[in-house]
């Protein structure tokens, strides 16, 4: 900048009080409570104790080791992103700032639906596809298009917020129909000796919390069972970008010749927990519904976030930071389930995963109090998940511990499972 520029501003600043020249000696800042009052700033005392009510905030709300809501930070890189950003609001015209936009951001549509085709094999139309600000608002929009929702088959064990969700959001609260999980994933038995169920919610890829992947003789066995009923499919393909080895197994949205699956996603898991977005690929006949229910509702999803993440996509970093962050997973996961086999195999045998970013370790003793354990975890900063309580039937359950590892690294892994 020029001398003119620089002098004038500190012209100002002492103008203002906030500045003192000392004869020979240099320009220094003014901290007291009558410049505080004048301009609105804030003293030491002020801004210490507002640091410390955010350290406070911060360390109540942080993310603690084996949580599977973590994200390794290492796998995105902030260049990158901040240069998508910049350039992708530049592009940005009045109508879509202010414009209504079914559906989502087209140009993120049509990124997402090269993503889905290159890592699933799901081939759509990108109309097909609708964004949302979450897991919460999709199934909200779905439920919302499917009022008499009587019920929901599931898997056993099975995310229960998940479950609440579903529960809350139609106009009648349904009922769960468990299905047993096993090394192949859920078992679809049931499905012919229970009442009839209006939809079935499964996460295939990743099983949420056994971490296992729904073989692709389940998958078929799931569509036979259905044959030509109106039975609904929610697909949950959590993990599916996150794959350590095996093959990618098809997706049931593409198996499903009746075209009653719906296909959820999630960005935020894979990139950062605070973009809050996800995605939604329905079929062809009930985009219109769901595009009016949205515009009814008023979508939650930010155009500048879906900006960002179509220009992130579009110009080969989404790409990259996949490989990256299955890279760093994979090395989180082998040390981790390494740490738990050595250290905590008298009271823990864990399950492996071929993706994904959590795993399950079921407990030796059936009689452990696995919600105790992991109270006593929190007290000491982390924050492996009890197994027991994500049963629907308590006479079902077993006890055990979800450790999550894509925020976790190894040197964290190895003093979490020291205090565990």
């Amino acid at each position: 900048m020029s001398r003119r520029t620089i002098v004038t501003a500190f012209e100002e600043l002492g103008a203002e009080g906030l500045l003192e020249t000392r004869h020979g000696d240099g320009t220094y800042c003014v901290f007291d409570e009558e410049v505080s009052a004048r301009t609105g700033s804030t003293g030491p005392s002020l801004q210490l104790a507002q640091d410390q009510t955010q350290d406070s905030l911060e360390k109540d709300h942080a993310v603690l080791p084996f949580s599977r809501k973590g994200i390794d930070p290492g796998a995105l890189s902030i260049k990158a992103w901040s240069a998508a950003a910049a350039r992708a609001q530049r592009k940005l015209s009045t109508s879509h700032l202010f414009g209504s936009l079914p559906g989502g951001l087209p140009r993120l549509k049509e990124a997402l639906t090269k993503h889905i085709l290159a890592l699933r094999g799901i081939s759509v139309d990108p109309s097909q596809v609708i964004i949302t600000a979450g897991i919460r608002e999709s199934i909200d929009l779905v439920t919302e298009m499917l009022p008499s929702l009587r019920c929901v088959a599931g898997e056993e064990p099975s995310n229960e917020r998940i479950r609440k969700v579903i529960e809350r959001s139609g106009e009648i609260r349904p009922r769960y129909q468990p299905l047993a999980v096993d090394q192949d994933g859920a078992g679809f038995g049931a499905l012919e000796t229970a009442q009839p169920v209006d939809a079935v919610l499964i996460t295939p890829s990743h099983q949420y919390p056994m971490g296992i992947t729904l073989s692709h003789e389940r998958r078929l066995d799931l569509l036979a069972r259905l044959g030509d009923s109106d039975t609904w499919i929610f697909e949950d393909d959590y993990g599916a970008a996150v794959r350590y080895s095996g093959a990618n197994i098809q997706p049931i949205f593409e198996l499903d010749s009746r075209k009653r699956t719906i296909y959820f996603g999630s960005l935020s898991t894979i990139l950062f927990s605070n973009l809050h977005l996800s995605f939604l690929v329905v079929p062809k006949d009930k985009v219109g519904p769901i595009v009016r229910i949205q515009e009814k509702k008023g979508s939650l999803a930010s155009i500048l976030a879906q900006g960002a993440l179509a220009e992130f996509m579009d110009c080969g970093a989404f790409a990259q930071h996949l490989l990256e962050l299955r890279r760093c997973s994979q090395i989180n996961y082998t040390f981790l389930i390494n740490e738990v086999r050595a250290k905590l195999s008298e009271w823990l045998e864990p399950i492996p995963i071929d993706g994904g970013g959590s795993f399950a370790a079921l407990a030796r003793d059936p009689a452990m109090d696995d919600e105790a354990v992991a109270q006593a975890a929190r007290a000491v900063g982390i924050d492996p998940a009890a197994l027991s309580p994500m049963y629907f039937d308590p006479a079902a359950s077993k006890p055990g511990r979800g450790f999550g590892f894509m925020g976790t690294s190894p040197e964290q892994s190895r003093v979490a499972v020291e205090r565990l």
